[in-house]
């Protein structure tokens, strides 16, 4: 499972620890890394293909930068304004430390729980 932190934009008013939040939750279908499932930028392009926010020149530029590991994931659902968990939240609860590196980073089942419930999840959609 994937879940998506939004980060507060520079431009935009207000604290990070209350602008910048959990926000979705999505599944992970595949994962490509390069020298294994693809080759070159042609192959990273490939499978990037129609699934992507990006336009092309940002990922070539992506790709030129060593960001070479592609998730094809499947949108499940967005918290929805009032639901999503801020940053303020995830620290309070231990979900997070604050001198951490967010990028990607697992989480326990526990916490998993904590944020479906704080995000008002039925759990039930789920299976352990």
């Amino acid at each position: 499972l994937l879940l998506f932190y939004r980060k507060k934009h520079e431009d935009e008013p207000g604290s990070s620890m209350y602008k910048s939040a959990v926000t979705t939750l999505g599944v992970v279908e595949n994962v490509y890394r390069e020298g294994h499932e693809y080759h070159k930028l042609e192959g990273f392009l490939k499978i990037t293909g129609k699934r992507t926010v990006f336009p092309e020149e940002e990922l070539i530029q992506q790709y030129k930068e060593n960001r070479r590991i592609v998730i094809q994931f499947l949108y499940l659902l967005s918290f929805g304004k009032g639901n999503n968990i801020n940053c303020h939240t995830l620290v309070e609860k231990g979900i997070i430390n604050m001198g951490s590196y967010w990028g990607f980073l697992p989480i326990s089942n526990d916490n998993y729980r904590i944020i479906l419930k704080e995000a008002g999840v039925d759990e039930n959609y789920f299976i352990d």
